[in-house]
């Protein structure tokens, strides 16, 4: 499957949306971004996604955690 984010000019927004699905994505699919006009890598839309995958990995982190402590009977749901 591939998916390609179309905007106007590929400034920021669908680089964006491109980065953070290929990274959940890997290699099951290919993606890419376009624009009626091209302006290369935008900075803010490589730092604003910087951000959004530093909170990706704080919130993996925290499912992470939580699973970790759960007891096996949780795990279970309760049913022996």
């Amino acid at each position: 499957m591939n998916i390609l984010f179309l905007c106007m000019r590929n400034a920021c927004r669908s680089q964006m949306a491109e980065g953070v699905l290929r990274h959940l994505a890997g290699d099951r699919m290919g993606v890419d971004s376009a624009g009626i006009e091209t302006h290369g890598k935008n900075p803010r839309a490589l730092q604003g996604m910087e951000e959004i995958m530093q909170q990706f990995r704080v919130v993996r982190d925290d499912i992470r955690a939580q699973v970790e402590s759960l007891t096996s009977d949780e795990m279970d749901g309760g049913q022996a």
